[in-house]
């Protein structure tokens, strides 16, 4: 059985339209029509969806292994793979962000030591480290309003 058929026993067996599936997970009801008449493949991320709408195991939606519908898959970029390189972005910006500021805090110390003044040496890593934490804070208060005013735009 195919995957497409697949999909369209399991939607008609909970009793659900495309439209009514489609409300169900976030895509439209063409994206259903075309992932049960086999013109598309839904990504990963739609299939866990898929598999928990539908009360099934995973394996169950993921079954065209065949050389075609590898290779059609991989003409789709999936959602996950998007995010990820995001992620990967975000990640690599973090990393140079917090070599900066490893660089920076040794070169407050070591000014401190060259000019043999410890005690003024410590009180700007003070105020540094005060400054950072406030703008940490002031971006992750942004970023809350940000996934706040989004999550409440999606729904």
């Amino acid at each position: 059985m195919e995957q497409a058929e697949i999909l369209t026993r399991l939607r008609k067996e909970k009793g659900l339209s495309q439209t009514e599936a489609a409300e169900e997970l976030g895509v439209t009801r063409q994206a259903i029509s075309k992932w049960e008449s086999g013109r598309a493949f839904p990504s990963m991320e739609k299939l866990i969806a898929l598999s928990r709408l539908y009360g099934v195991p995973l394996e169950e939606l993921y079954v065209d292994n065949t050389e075609q519908g590898m290779e059609a898959r991989a003409e789709i970029p999936l959602e996950s793979e998007r995010e990820n390189r995001t992620k990967r972005g975000r990640s690599r910006k973090t990393v140079i962000l917090f070599s900066v500021l490893a660089v920076l805090y040794l070169s407050v110390y070591i000014w401190g030591i060259i000019t043999n003044s410890r005690g003024i040496a410590t009180i700007n890593l003070f105020y540094l480290t005060a400054i950072l934490l406030t703008a940490v804070f002031l971006y992750g208060t942004y970023r809350v309003v940000i996934y706040l005013v989004k999550g409440r735009g999606t729904k």
